[in-house]
């Protein structure tokens, strides 16, 4: 998998690491010196993911990173933010100005990595649906985008077989707004997804009886659970089954003990996400809708009966098929003696007496 990255770095020998690393991967690389330049480089060069450092002369990571989430043209671009710094209240920090993540310096390739592929695949999902969304803006069938800003009233799954922790992390989403609920197995986890639409899973790599990543891997090919953000909760030693996680489809990961903030401020960027998507989704909807159906009585129109009629046509016996043309007589003198609001209404009640 090739992508483009962005390196803001005011260090040249870091700069230079990062981009020897990616490059022998064959990622295509560019670099800033300092968010200024970054913010003109994303905005112009549109990068698959952003590797911003923290701290930079002039303008920060926090606030290039912030400025990047408020940009309508940036706001789509994962970004990493690399720092030396290894406090949680750092890390707290970063994912409340809109990062996707926060690596510590040193950073280990074989993380650095798990983290490109997973967030490169998700921006890749992200670009197919504004582009489809862009085209039907343009053509007027839906509205402008926006970013929904409050996650209250999100649901979340928690799935976890050691009560104390399930308990720490459903009161800390609680603070959040979000609603949780949980699964202590993997039959109620699967059960609990598919009967309900949440819009965060978080699930812990500890589970005493069954596989986590088993679980992961059904959850990602599950219908109803495929485009659901799923979070990971691990112990500090659990390193390999975390970037294992990542290749089955995880989003993001957190490590025990669990920071409240740290959790409350993942999670929300991960529904955020998700929120953004789901809009994106029903405006394409909205628009294949508006393309293939009447405005007025929201019968299937022309384009639509032809293209169905030839898949008909070529799928069914000839003597299978029957269409029934209406034709409402003298229409034209409703609409003269009645106006051309009472000819609408008439039409609509056509409308609904043919759906039935």
């Amino acid at each position: 998998m090739t992508a483009r990255i962005l390196i803001v770095d005011d260090m040249p020998a870091n700069t230079r690491l990062l981009e020897a690393k990616l490059s022998a991967e064959y990622y295509q690389v560019a670099t800033a010196q300092d968010g200024f330049e970054g913010l003109q480089l994303a905005s112009s060069w549109q990068p698959d993911l952003i590797l911003l450092d923290v701290m930079m002369p002039g303008m920060d990571g926090y606030q290039t990173c912030r400025q990047l989430k408020e940009d309508s043209d940036t706001l789509h671009i994962p970004v990493v933010m690399v720092t030396a710094l290894g406090e949680r209240s750092e890390r707290v920090r970063g994912l409340e100005a809109g990062a996707d993540d926060f690596l510590t310096k040193p950073v280990e390739l074989d993380t650095l990595l798990a983290r490109v592929r997973s967030l490169v695949r998700l921006k890749r999902l992200l670009d197919e649906w504004c582009a489809r969304g862009e085209t039907a803006r343009a053509l007027g069938l839906t509205g402008d985008r926006v970013m929904v800003p409050s996650v209250a009233g999100a649901r979340a799954l928690v799935v976890d077989d050691w009560d104390l922790g399930a308990q720490i992390v459903q009161d800390a989403l609680a603070h959040e707004g979000i609603v949780p609920g949980r699964a202590s197995s993997e039959a109620q986890a699967i059960a609990l997804s598919g009967a309900i639409n949440f819009d965060l899973i978080v699930l812990s790599l500890s589970l005493i009886v069954e596989d986590p990543l088993k679980l992961a891997s059904r959850l990602r090919a599950a219908d109803a659970t495929r485009e659901v953000p799923l979070l990971l909760i691990a112990d500090p030693e659990q390193r390999g089954r975390i970037l294992r996680g990542f290749d089955l489809g995880a989003s993001d990961w957190i490590v025990r003990p669990v920071d409240e903030h740290e959790l409350r401020a993942r999670a929300r960027n991960q529904i955020r996400r998700k929120f953004y998507q789901d809009r994106l989704r029903a405006d394409l909807g909205h628009a294949l809708e508006m393309a293939l159906t009447d405005p007025l009585t929201g019968l299937y129109n022309q384009r639509y009966m032809m293209r169905h009629l030839r898949g008909l046509l070529y799928a069914t016996p000839p003597n299978e098929i029957a269409v029934l043309m209406v034709d409402v007589d003298h229409f034209k003198t409703v609409n003269d003696k009645h106006g051309h609001a009472e000819g609408d209404r008439a039409l609509k009640t056509v409308a609904d007496i043919i759906r039935g």
